[in-house]
């Protein structure tokens, strides 16, 4: 019987033990790792980010006064160009033949127009000679008559003839024009952008035959109302292209809306124009000032209708609410937390309020060795 009660005995006792065994099993199991940062309050700038479209900072389209058959087509698609250089021309025989023909009516009208004023001037001298004589008493009224009549139709002939001549003189200078503008120029340093026409081919007057642009570029982008009034000329802004940040400003904001869109078109500076491609869709930002406060990666911030993170405390995960300020890239601007605070960056997933967590940071992070020299400080002061 004594044996039996023994046998008893210790099958109830290595129950009891196995038992503790697993408790403490599962408490280990419960201490779920994580990764923390000490936060530190810092001061960042307040940006807004638009994506925009790069364009060129002007397109000009040349193209021919009076039209006619393209001679030749000096430049192609893609071609730098620089001021004063020949973009294209006509062919230039009518020109030339209506310039000489003008010049021509020009030169004979002039002569008859002087020969008219030389007459006008000889019969002004005669009528005033002869009212001399007249009020001497050695000419008759008649003759005085006479003399008026031929300088008042002399006149007439004078006006007639100079309006002749200026008539054939502004024809002149039309066709010189006109043969001027057998040829267009570029008057910028840019790039050819399009070439509408082929050599043999007429090209209408006014219609563009060849596209330039500027070597310039800026950024289009679209401002909210909200945006708007926040956002200044001349405020500082930046592009990125391939992760790298450029800076900029903003150039002109337009006050009237999009009537489609209701947004305010705007322009950025483009310093550094090599770096970009017509028609590139790049993120920009405007600075608007800065703040100092808790930024934190916006990946951390959890939300189950209010926004929230896990800070440790004691050894546990504890749920804290935050308040999103402002956004920056993925740096958001919270209020909530405190400088020192210990944030969970990873593992927080796997957490819930009050459970019990490891502290598992890589050896050569700087938070894990800031933590790690005053876990050594606070043990050197218990010893």
């Amino acid at each position: 019987m004594k044996r039996l009660t023994k046998i008893i005995f210790i099958i109830i006792a290595l129950s009891l033990m196995t038992s503790c065994q697993d408790t403490q099993e599962e408490v280990i199991i419960k201490e779920k790792p994580v990764k923390t940062m000490i936060l530190k309050a810092e001061q960042r700038d307040n940006v807004i980010q638009y994506k925009g479209t790069v364009v060129p900072e002007d397109i000009l389209k040349k193209s021919f006064v009076s039209g006619g058959t393209i001679q030749t087509i000096s430049v192609e698609k893609g071609d730098k160009v620089e001021i004063g250089q020949s973009l294209a021309s006509l062919n230039a025989e009518k020109a030339d033949i209506a310039v000489s023909s003008s010049s021509s009516q020009a030169s004979a009208a002039y002569q008859d127009y002087q020969k008219a004023l030389d007459q006008v001037n000889y019969l002004r001298k005669q009528y005033a000679d002869t009212e001399t004589l007249f009020n001497a008493g050695a000419v008759s009224k008649q003759q005085v008559d006479d003399l008026k009549l031929k300088l008042d139709l002399a006149e007439k002939s004078l006006a007639q003839a100079q309006s002749v001549y200026y008539s054939a003189a502004e024809q002149t200078r039309y066709n010189k024009t006109l043969q001027s503008d057998s040829d267009i120029f570029s008057d910028i340093n840019g790039y050819v952008v399009e070439v509408m026409y082929k050599e043999g081919e007429l090209a209408p007057p006014g219609y563009p035959v060849v596209v330039i642009r500027t070597e310039e570029l800026k950024v289009k982008i679209a401002l909210s109302s909200d945006d708007k009034n926040r956002i200044g000329v001349g405020d500082p802004a930046f592009l990125i292209i391939d992760g790298i940040k450029i800076k900029s400003r903003v150039t002109s904001i337009n006050s009237v809306p999009d009537q489609d869109t209701n947004t305010y078109e705007a322009e950025l500076s483009v310093l550094e124009p090599d770096k970009f491609n017509i028609g590139d869709l790049i993120e920009t930002g405007i600075i608007t000032g800065s703040a100092k406060g808790i930024w934190v990666n916006i990946n951390y911030i959890l939300s189950d209708g209010f926004d929230y993170v896990y800070v440790v405390k004691d050894g546990r995960a504890f749920k804290k609410n935050v308040e999103i300020q402002s956004i920056v890239g993925d740096k958001a601007l919270v209020n909530g937390l405190d400088d020192g605070d210990e944030l969970i960056v990873a593992g927080y997933a796997s957490v819930s309020d009050g459970y019990k967590i490891k502290i598992v940071n890589d050896e050569d992070s700087e938070d894990s060795k800031e933590k790690n020299d005053d876990k050594k400080s606070g043990d050197s002061d218990d010893e």
